[in-house]
């Protein structure tokens, strides 16, 4: 079963933590099956899309876009004017 099928069955489930990290869960079992770590402040926001990517939003006013599978793909960071963002990306690139 691939995890587009996993995350749709309703088998899985995400949370975000004061502990700066975010869990994939089996429902069933109640175990953590996986913890995704990269931001500095409380996860207070993780969206499940039903796909092999998701979303989560943190206090230290980032967005990162994760894969199922454990890598972070790319993040977004808000400065302090809140308008400007910052894209940064798994090759080392940042983007203005």
């Amino acid at each position: 079963m691939d995890d587009r099928e996993t995350f749709l069955s309703g088998s899985r489930d995400l949370s975000g933590s004061r502990d700066k990290t975010i869990k994939l869960w089996d429902v069933k079992s109640g175990q953590c099956i996986r913890m995704y770590q990269g931001h500095f402040n409380t996860v207070s926001i993780v969206i499940s899309l039903g796909s092999k990517k998701f979303p989560s939003g943190s206090l230290d006013w980032t967005i990162r876009i994760w894969s199922v599978s454990g890598h972070f793909v790319k993040a977004i960071a808000v400065m302090d004017d809140r308008e400007t963002f910052l894209l940064g990306s798994r090759d080392k690139s940042i983007k203005l």
